[in-house]
């Protein structure tokens, strides 16, 4: 082994010690439309509705999500704010995605709460894992960032699934395998992510820093699996549009 590699590989110990030391960390992501506008993207206007999704690029931009980490412990969640237009910033949401995420490496927990109908659910998953590591590199925030991407598969319905590729630039230097949303398992911090129509880049970094959320999730609730959480959209649904038919036959 020459010396080059045992000098990095001393760097990297060094700093997940040093780290390992450090108090709170807390990262703020701005989000950005991918491809630079949803608004006029081809297939948006295909559907012949472009109106519904006037004003989404700029409210995707107002977007903040920020990551806490402590202790082997993340919380990811989107910041509340005021939008002036809440129809299309519930689109940009739709979008940029609600879920806050709970991960507990400690106990190898990994949780995101969901919604239905304004009903909460807390919902296992697994954390993406098959990335391909590449050389290619960048600087953000002042960090070495390098680029890392997966082939992601997501159930949109039961029985519906979407697969496109993912892109992540991961910083060695900050030595915690987190990221946004469920993205992780990374030799490093990921300070930019590219998933599918949006990208959340890294806009502040905080470091032993004392956290004013509670990464814990504390909650009596029952924590189910995605193929119970899928079967219970099933049912809401269908409970939704039984109603509604029962409605308008009623008028």
């Amino acid at each position: 082994m020459n010396f080059k590699i045992i000098f990095c590989l001393f760097f990297f110990l060094l700093n997940v010690n040093i780290f390992s030391q450090s108090q709170d960390i807390k990262v703020q992501y701005k989000v950005y439309p991918t491809y630079g506008t949803i608004e006029n993207d081809e297939k948006i206007k295909s559907k012949k509705i472009p109106d519904l999704f006037k004003g989404v690029d700029i409210a995707i931009q107002s977007l903040e999500y920020e990551l806490n980490i402590s202790k082997n412990k993340s919380h990811f969640f989107l910041k509340d704010i005021l939008y002036s237009d809440k129809k299309v910033a519930g689109l940009a949401i739709s979008f940029a995605g609600r879920e806050s995420i709970f991960v507990d490496k400690n106990n190898k927990t990994f949780v995101k709460v969901k919604y239905i109908l304004s009903e909460k659910y807390l919902v296992l998953f697994l954390p993406q894992q098959n990335w391909t590591l590449t050389t290619e590199k960048k600087i953000i925030q002042g960090f070495k960032c390098y680029k890392a991407t997966l082939s992601r598969t997501i159930r949109m319905k039961k029985d519906k699934v979407k697969t496109y590729i993912a892109e992540a630039w991961y910083c060695p230097e900050l030595p915690f395998s987190f990221g946004p949303k469920d993205f992780g398992e990374l030799p490093g911090l990921i300070l930019e992510l590219q998933d599918d129509k949006v990208t959340f880049v890294a806009s502040k970094i905080e470091l032993n820093t004392k956290l004013l959320q509670n990464i814990e999730l504390k909650s009596n609730q029952k924590i189910i699996n995605e193929d119970e959480f899928y079967n219970i959209v099933d049912i809401k649904a269908k409970q939704y549009f039984e109603e509604k038919y029962n409605k308008n036959s009623s008028n």
